[in-house]
This record gives structure tokens, sequence and C-alpha cells, in this order.
């Protein structure tokens, strides 16, 4: 047999399709697989890249292949469903994601581990419960209407309702009728009994993680929306920007553009609802400090949009990362995840142009497979691609901290080197 390179696989409940490919494009193996034969199958293949598509079980399936020593690229339906020739099955399917996971455009999507889908999990849940509690209110109220029975909108009209169902007194109600909206009342308490309990949970799983309390100093940001940023961007790396993230959440206007002219509809709200902060138990999502949350957002868009896009690029990719941030400033300007006698020296570093490298931007260490030099010139691995580092953004005074730091900001959207100050390679 050919030596396999690259191998699509059509996932499924029971029924896995595989296509796969030599070096040179030519298909080696066309097979179907069952569910219990698919792990036997990939371990006796040499490494190779796999291509899925990010749906129903594909993050499992990603870790087991992964695990056998492949490379594993998951990808969005929509972005494979333009490689299928003709027809639907299995078959061309497989072929369409082998022919997708090659293209140097495509967009992946990082495997998740299994404790982010074990918090998305909590918060799918719950808003499950939060569904059928809808649900349910809206039946006993539709109920009680067919026998006159009204009660104000709201939480308090809901008790209301149930106070005159339990009032065995009150001859409005059939006896058939009290027993049925006795059970849904039953199935009401019991729903929000369930609500209340998976958001200690979420509460707890806020606290355990060090990312998630980063992003609940952001104003705006309670511990439910925390944790599903953290569950949900397996990479935050992946994104260039804050304005990449907007888009990606679905914070961005429809578009229609054509010929030159931009047709701008409304917030496309496309991104995953888990991670929008639109939910009625706005306490989890907001925070608690309400007013100092509307008082930060009303200045924020005081500012210039190049001002505000600057801001919300810094907050989420040095709070979202889970890089190495050394000397990241808090509000108050003080380092406090650095060595107290270090703060002062961390405020005194200038580039060759004479810049102060903390005026507009954090520090960060970098590790040694990050940064490079040949030739007195420097380049530094940011956002997924390697920076030029301006000569006039070096450091050449000496490093008493010891490790290489690099002082970014964002332009466009795209990382730039505000500071430099090279350390040693070890």
């Amino acid at each position: 047999m050919q030596s396999i390179s690259t191998i699509g696989l059509d996932i499924a409940k029971s029924v896995f399709q595989v296509h796969g490919v030599d070096a040179a494009g030519q298909v080696v193996i066309r097979c179907q697989l069952r569910r219990r034969h698919v792990l036997a199958f990939f371990q006796k293949l040499p490494p190779c890249l796999v291509g899925i598509e990010a749906c129903a079980s594909s993050h499992h399936w990603s870790r087991e292949l992964q695990a056998l020593g492949h490379t594993v690229r998951l990808m969005p339906p929509a972005y494979v469903k333009p490689y299928v020739k003709r027809q639907k099955n299995d078959c061309t399917d497989a072929e369409a994601i082998c022919e997708a996971v090659t293209r140097p455009t495509m967009r992946f999507v990082p495997t998740k581990t299994v404790e982010q889908q074990s918090c998305l999990m909590l918060h799918r849940a719950r808003h499950l419960f939060i569904r059928q509690q809808t649900a349910v209110i809206n039946s006993i109220r539709a109920y009680l209407a067919e026998f006159g029975i009204f009660a104000p909108v709201g939480r308090r009209g809901v008790e209301q309702l149930l106070e005159v169902v339990a009032d065995t007194a009150d001859r409005r109600l059939p006896e058939v009728a009290r027993a049925c909206l006795a059970a849904l009342g039953s199935q009401l308490r019991a729903l929000k009994a369930q609500i209340l309990e998976f958001d200690r949970r979420i509460i707890v799983w806020h606290r355990s993680s060090a990312t998630s309390k980063r992003l609940d100093a952001i104003p705006g940001v309670g511990p439910a929306l925390a944790t599903a940023l953290v569950a949900s961007v397996a990479d935050a790396k992946t994104f260039r920007s804050g304005r990449d993230f907007s888009a990606w959440v679905g914070l961005v206007p429809k578009q229609n553009s054509s010929g030159g002219k931009d047709k701008l509809g409304g917030i496309s709200k496309q991104g995953d609802p888990s991670v929008l902060p639109i939910d009625s138990e706005a306490g989890l999502f907001l925070g608690v400090d309400a007013v100092q949350t509307i008082q930060f957002w009303q200045a924020a868009f005081m500012r210039t949009p190049f001002q505000l896009h600057i801001e919300v690029s810094i907050l989420f990719v040095s709070l979202l990362t889970s890089s190495n941030s050394a000397l990241a400033r808090d509000p108050g300007g003080k380092y406090a995840q650095a060595d107290p006698e270090m703060h002062k020296w961390f405020e005194q570093p200038k580039s060759e142009g004479g810049e102060a490298c903390c005026a507009l931007s954090d520090g960060n260490t970098l590790r040694d497979a990050d940064w490079r030099s040949s030739s007195g010139h420097y380049q530094v691995f940011l956002a997924n691609e390697w920076i030029d580092v301006p000569d006039a953004a070096l450091v050449t005074a000496p490093n008493r901290f010891g490790q290489t730091v690099v002082w970014p900001y964002y332009e466009d959207g795209h990382p730039t080197v505000r500071c430099f100050m090279p350390g040693s390679m070890t």
C-alpha cells in the first residue's frame, strides 16, 4: 500500500467514512468503518494529517487520534461544503474534507480539552433548564387563562397563579385542571432549584480558573460570561486582535457589499450564544457593580474608534491568552505579578527611539522558541506570525530581568513591537 499522507474522516454515530490520499494527491484508500474499529484502523497507520468536520463528538475523536500521533485539524462544516463536488453522501463528504484540510487559507477549530467541554456542558444544560422554565411558565399562564385567571407579567405574577392553584377553596378551577397545574408547579420549582445549583457550579469552576478570574476583572464581564469565554475559546492566540474576536462572537454588522459599495446591516449575532451577555440572570454575566460597568463603557465609547480598538485588543489578547505575562500591569499601574524590587526598574526601559516601553503596552516574557536573531536583527512570534522588530524598538540597556521581554501593541488588528529587550537563550 502507498504511504497515506492525508485522510478525510467523515464521522457519524455508527458508520465512519475514510478517504485517504498520498503526498501526490492520489487516492489510496476509501472505506467505511464502524465506530468500534476506528481507533484500531488508525493505530496501524503511520502519523498523518487527519481532517474532521467540527461537529458532534469531533473534539473527542480529535483527542483520541492525536494521542495516536496523528495531526488532527477540525474545520467548520460550512467551510467544507464548497468542496463537495456533487450529490450528498458519506463518500463525497469524506473526499471534500480531505481536500479542504490541505487548503492553506482554511480556518481551523482548535481542539477543546475535556475540562473546557465540561464547562460548556454546564452552560448549555443551564440554558436548557432556562428554556424549559420559560415553557412551563407559559403553559401555566395559558392553561389558567382558559378559566379566566390572569396575573401581571413577571416572576411575582407566576407566584400569584401558583397560589391560586394551591388554594383548594378557589372554585374557579376544576380538580382535574388543578392536579395538572400542580404538577407543572412542582416541575417549575425543580427547574429553579436546578438553575441555582448550576449557577453555584459555574462559580466554583470560575474560581478554579486563573484565566476566567482575569477576564472577570474587565468591567461588564461576570463569572458566567468569563467561564463561557474560557470554555469556548480553546486557543485565544487564534485571534489576531480584539476585532477578530468580536467578529467571531458575532458583534459585527452583517455585510452585503459589492462593487466597492459598503452595505452594512444589523449586528449579525452569528457567534456562540453562550458567550453573548444576553441572559435574564444578568448578575452572573455582567458582574455585581453595574454602575461601574455602565460608567466604564460610557467613557470608552466617548473615545475615538482607534483608541477603543487598541484597548479592546489589549484586553482580549493579554487577558484571554494563557501566556507568561510576567510584567502585566494592574489598574493602579503596579506590576503586581513581578518582584516588588523590580517595579521601579520596569518603568525605566526605553527603546532606541527614546520611547518609554511601558507607556502604552505591557511587557510579556518570551520563550526562547518565540524569538530569533540574524545579523543583529530580531523577530518575535506574536499572534501566530513572525514579526520584525524595528531597530528603533530595540532596548540596549542591561537586562536585569534576565528573560526576553517584548512590549507589543496593535495597529489595524496587526501586532507591532513597541520595545524588545533580548535575553539569553538557554
